[in-house]
């Protein structure tokens, strides 16, 4: 499954397996999951779904204009349960606050939607020592000035004190670095290359005061192009 066809899934409420296995691998779309379990949350508010009260339309017409309010006729031939047939300024601001609160969700649904596209490529990550148990998931967006990359390598923890993780693109012999970060949870970087030029992206430990194209040894690193 790919990206679009998981994300429209999630929001139409399904689960699978194929989409579990997706998601765990994927960093876009585990944001998206989150986004969707909260619309999905703000959608089972009862009070979004109250039917509007007979006569609505005719009060906030009337609100509008300063006229006085019209009674529906058909609210005269209802059972009277103590209230008023005309809507007080208290129930308008329960209908409205509804409706608001629906207008607030669509346009969160809306924004997901159009929000940042797929990446273009992504990539595991692991360990280049056997006995750091570390993976990351490590994806890329072309852009005209190069790559924007998000890494998420939460397994390694943050850099111990007096270093600082370094994000590297390379072919052969040459090193382009993407920048440096402390928490490797989530990193959001820039590179001024593209991966189908650099295609092996590792990730080094090093002092704070290296020189900044001193590489470490690798701690993790794609396993292919």
């Amino acid at each position: 499954m790919n990206c679009q066809d998981v994300r429209a899934a999630l929001l139409a409420g399904e689960s699978s397996e194929p989409i579990s296995i997706h998601i765990d691998g994927c960093v876009e779309c585990r944001r998206y999951l989150d986004d969707v379990d909260s619309i999905h949350k703000n959608l089972a508010n009862d009070s979004l779904w109250v039917e509007p009260p007979s006569g609505l339309e005719d009060s906030i017409v009337a609100a509008i204009t300063g006229a006085e309010t019209p009674i529906p006729s058909e609210a005269a031939t209802q059972p009277s349960d103590g209230r008023s047939g005309s809507f007080s300024g208290r129930s308008l601001t329960l209908v409205f606050g509804s409706v608001a609160a629906a207008i607030v969700i669509l346009a969160g649904v809306f924004a997901m939607l159009s929000r940042t596209p797929a990446p273009d490529w992504e990539a595991a990550m692991i360990d280049s020592d056997v006995t750091l148990s570390a993976t990351a998931v490590v994806a890329g967006w072309n852009t005209d000035a190069g790559t924007r990359v998000v890494l998420e390598a939460g397994d390694l923890g943050p850099a111990p004190a007096g270093f600082v993780y370094q994000l590297w693109f390379s072919q052969g012999s040459k090193d382009v670095s993407a920048g440096t970060f402390s928490d490797p949870s989530y990193v959001e970087l820039t590179v001024g290359v593209s991966r189908k030029d650099y295609p092996d992206v590792w990730i080094a430990l090093q002092p704070i005061d290296a020189i900044a194209d001193d590489a470490g040894p690798a701690l993790l690193h794609t396993t292919g192009s």
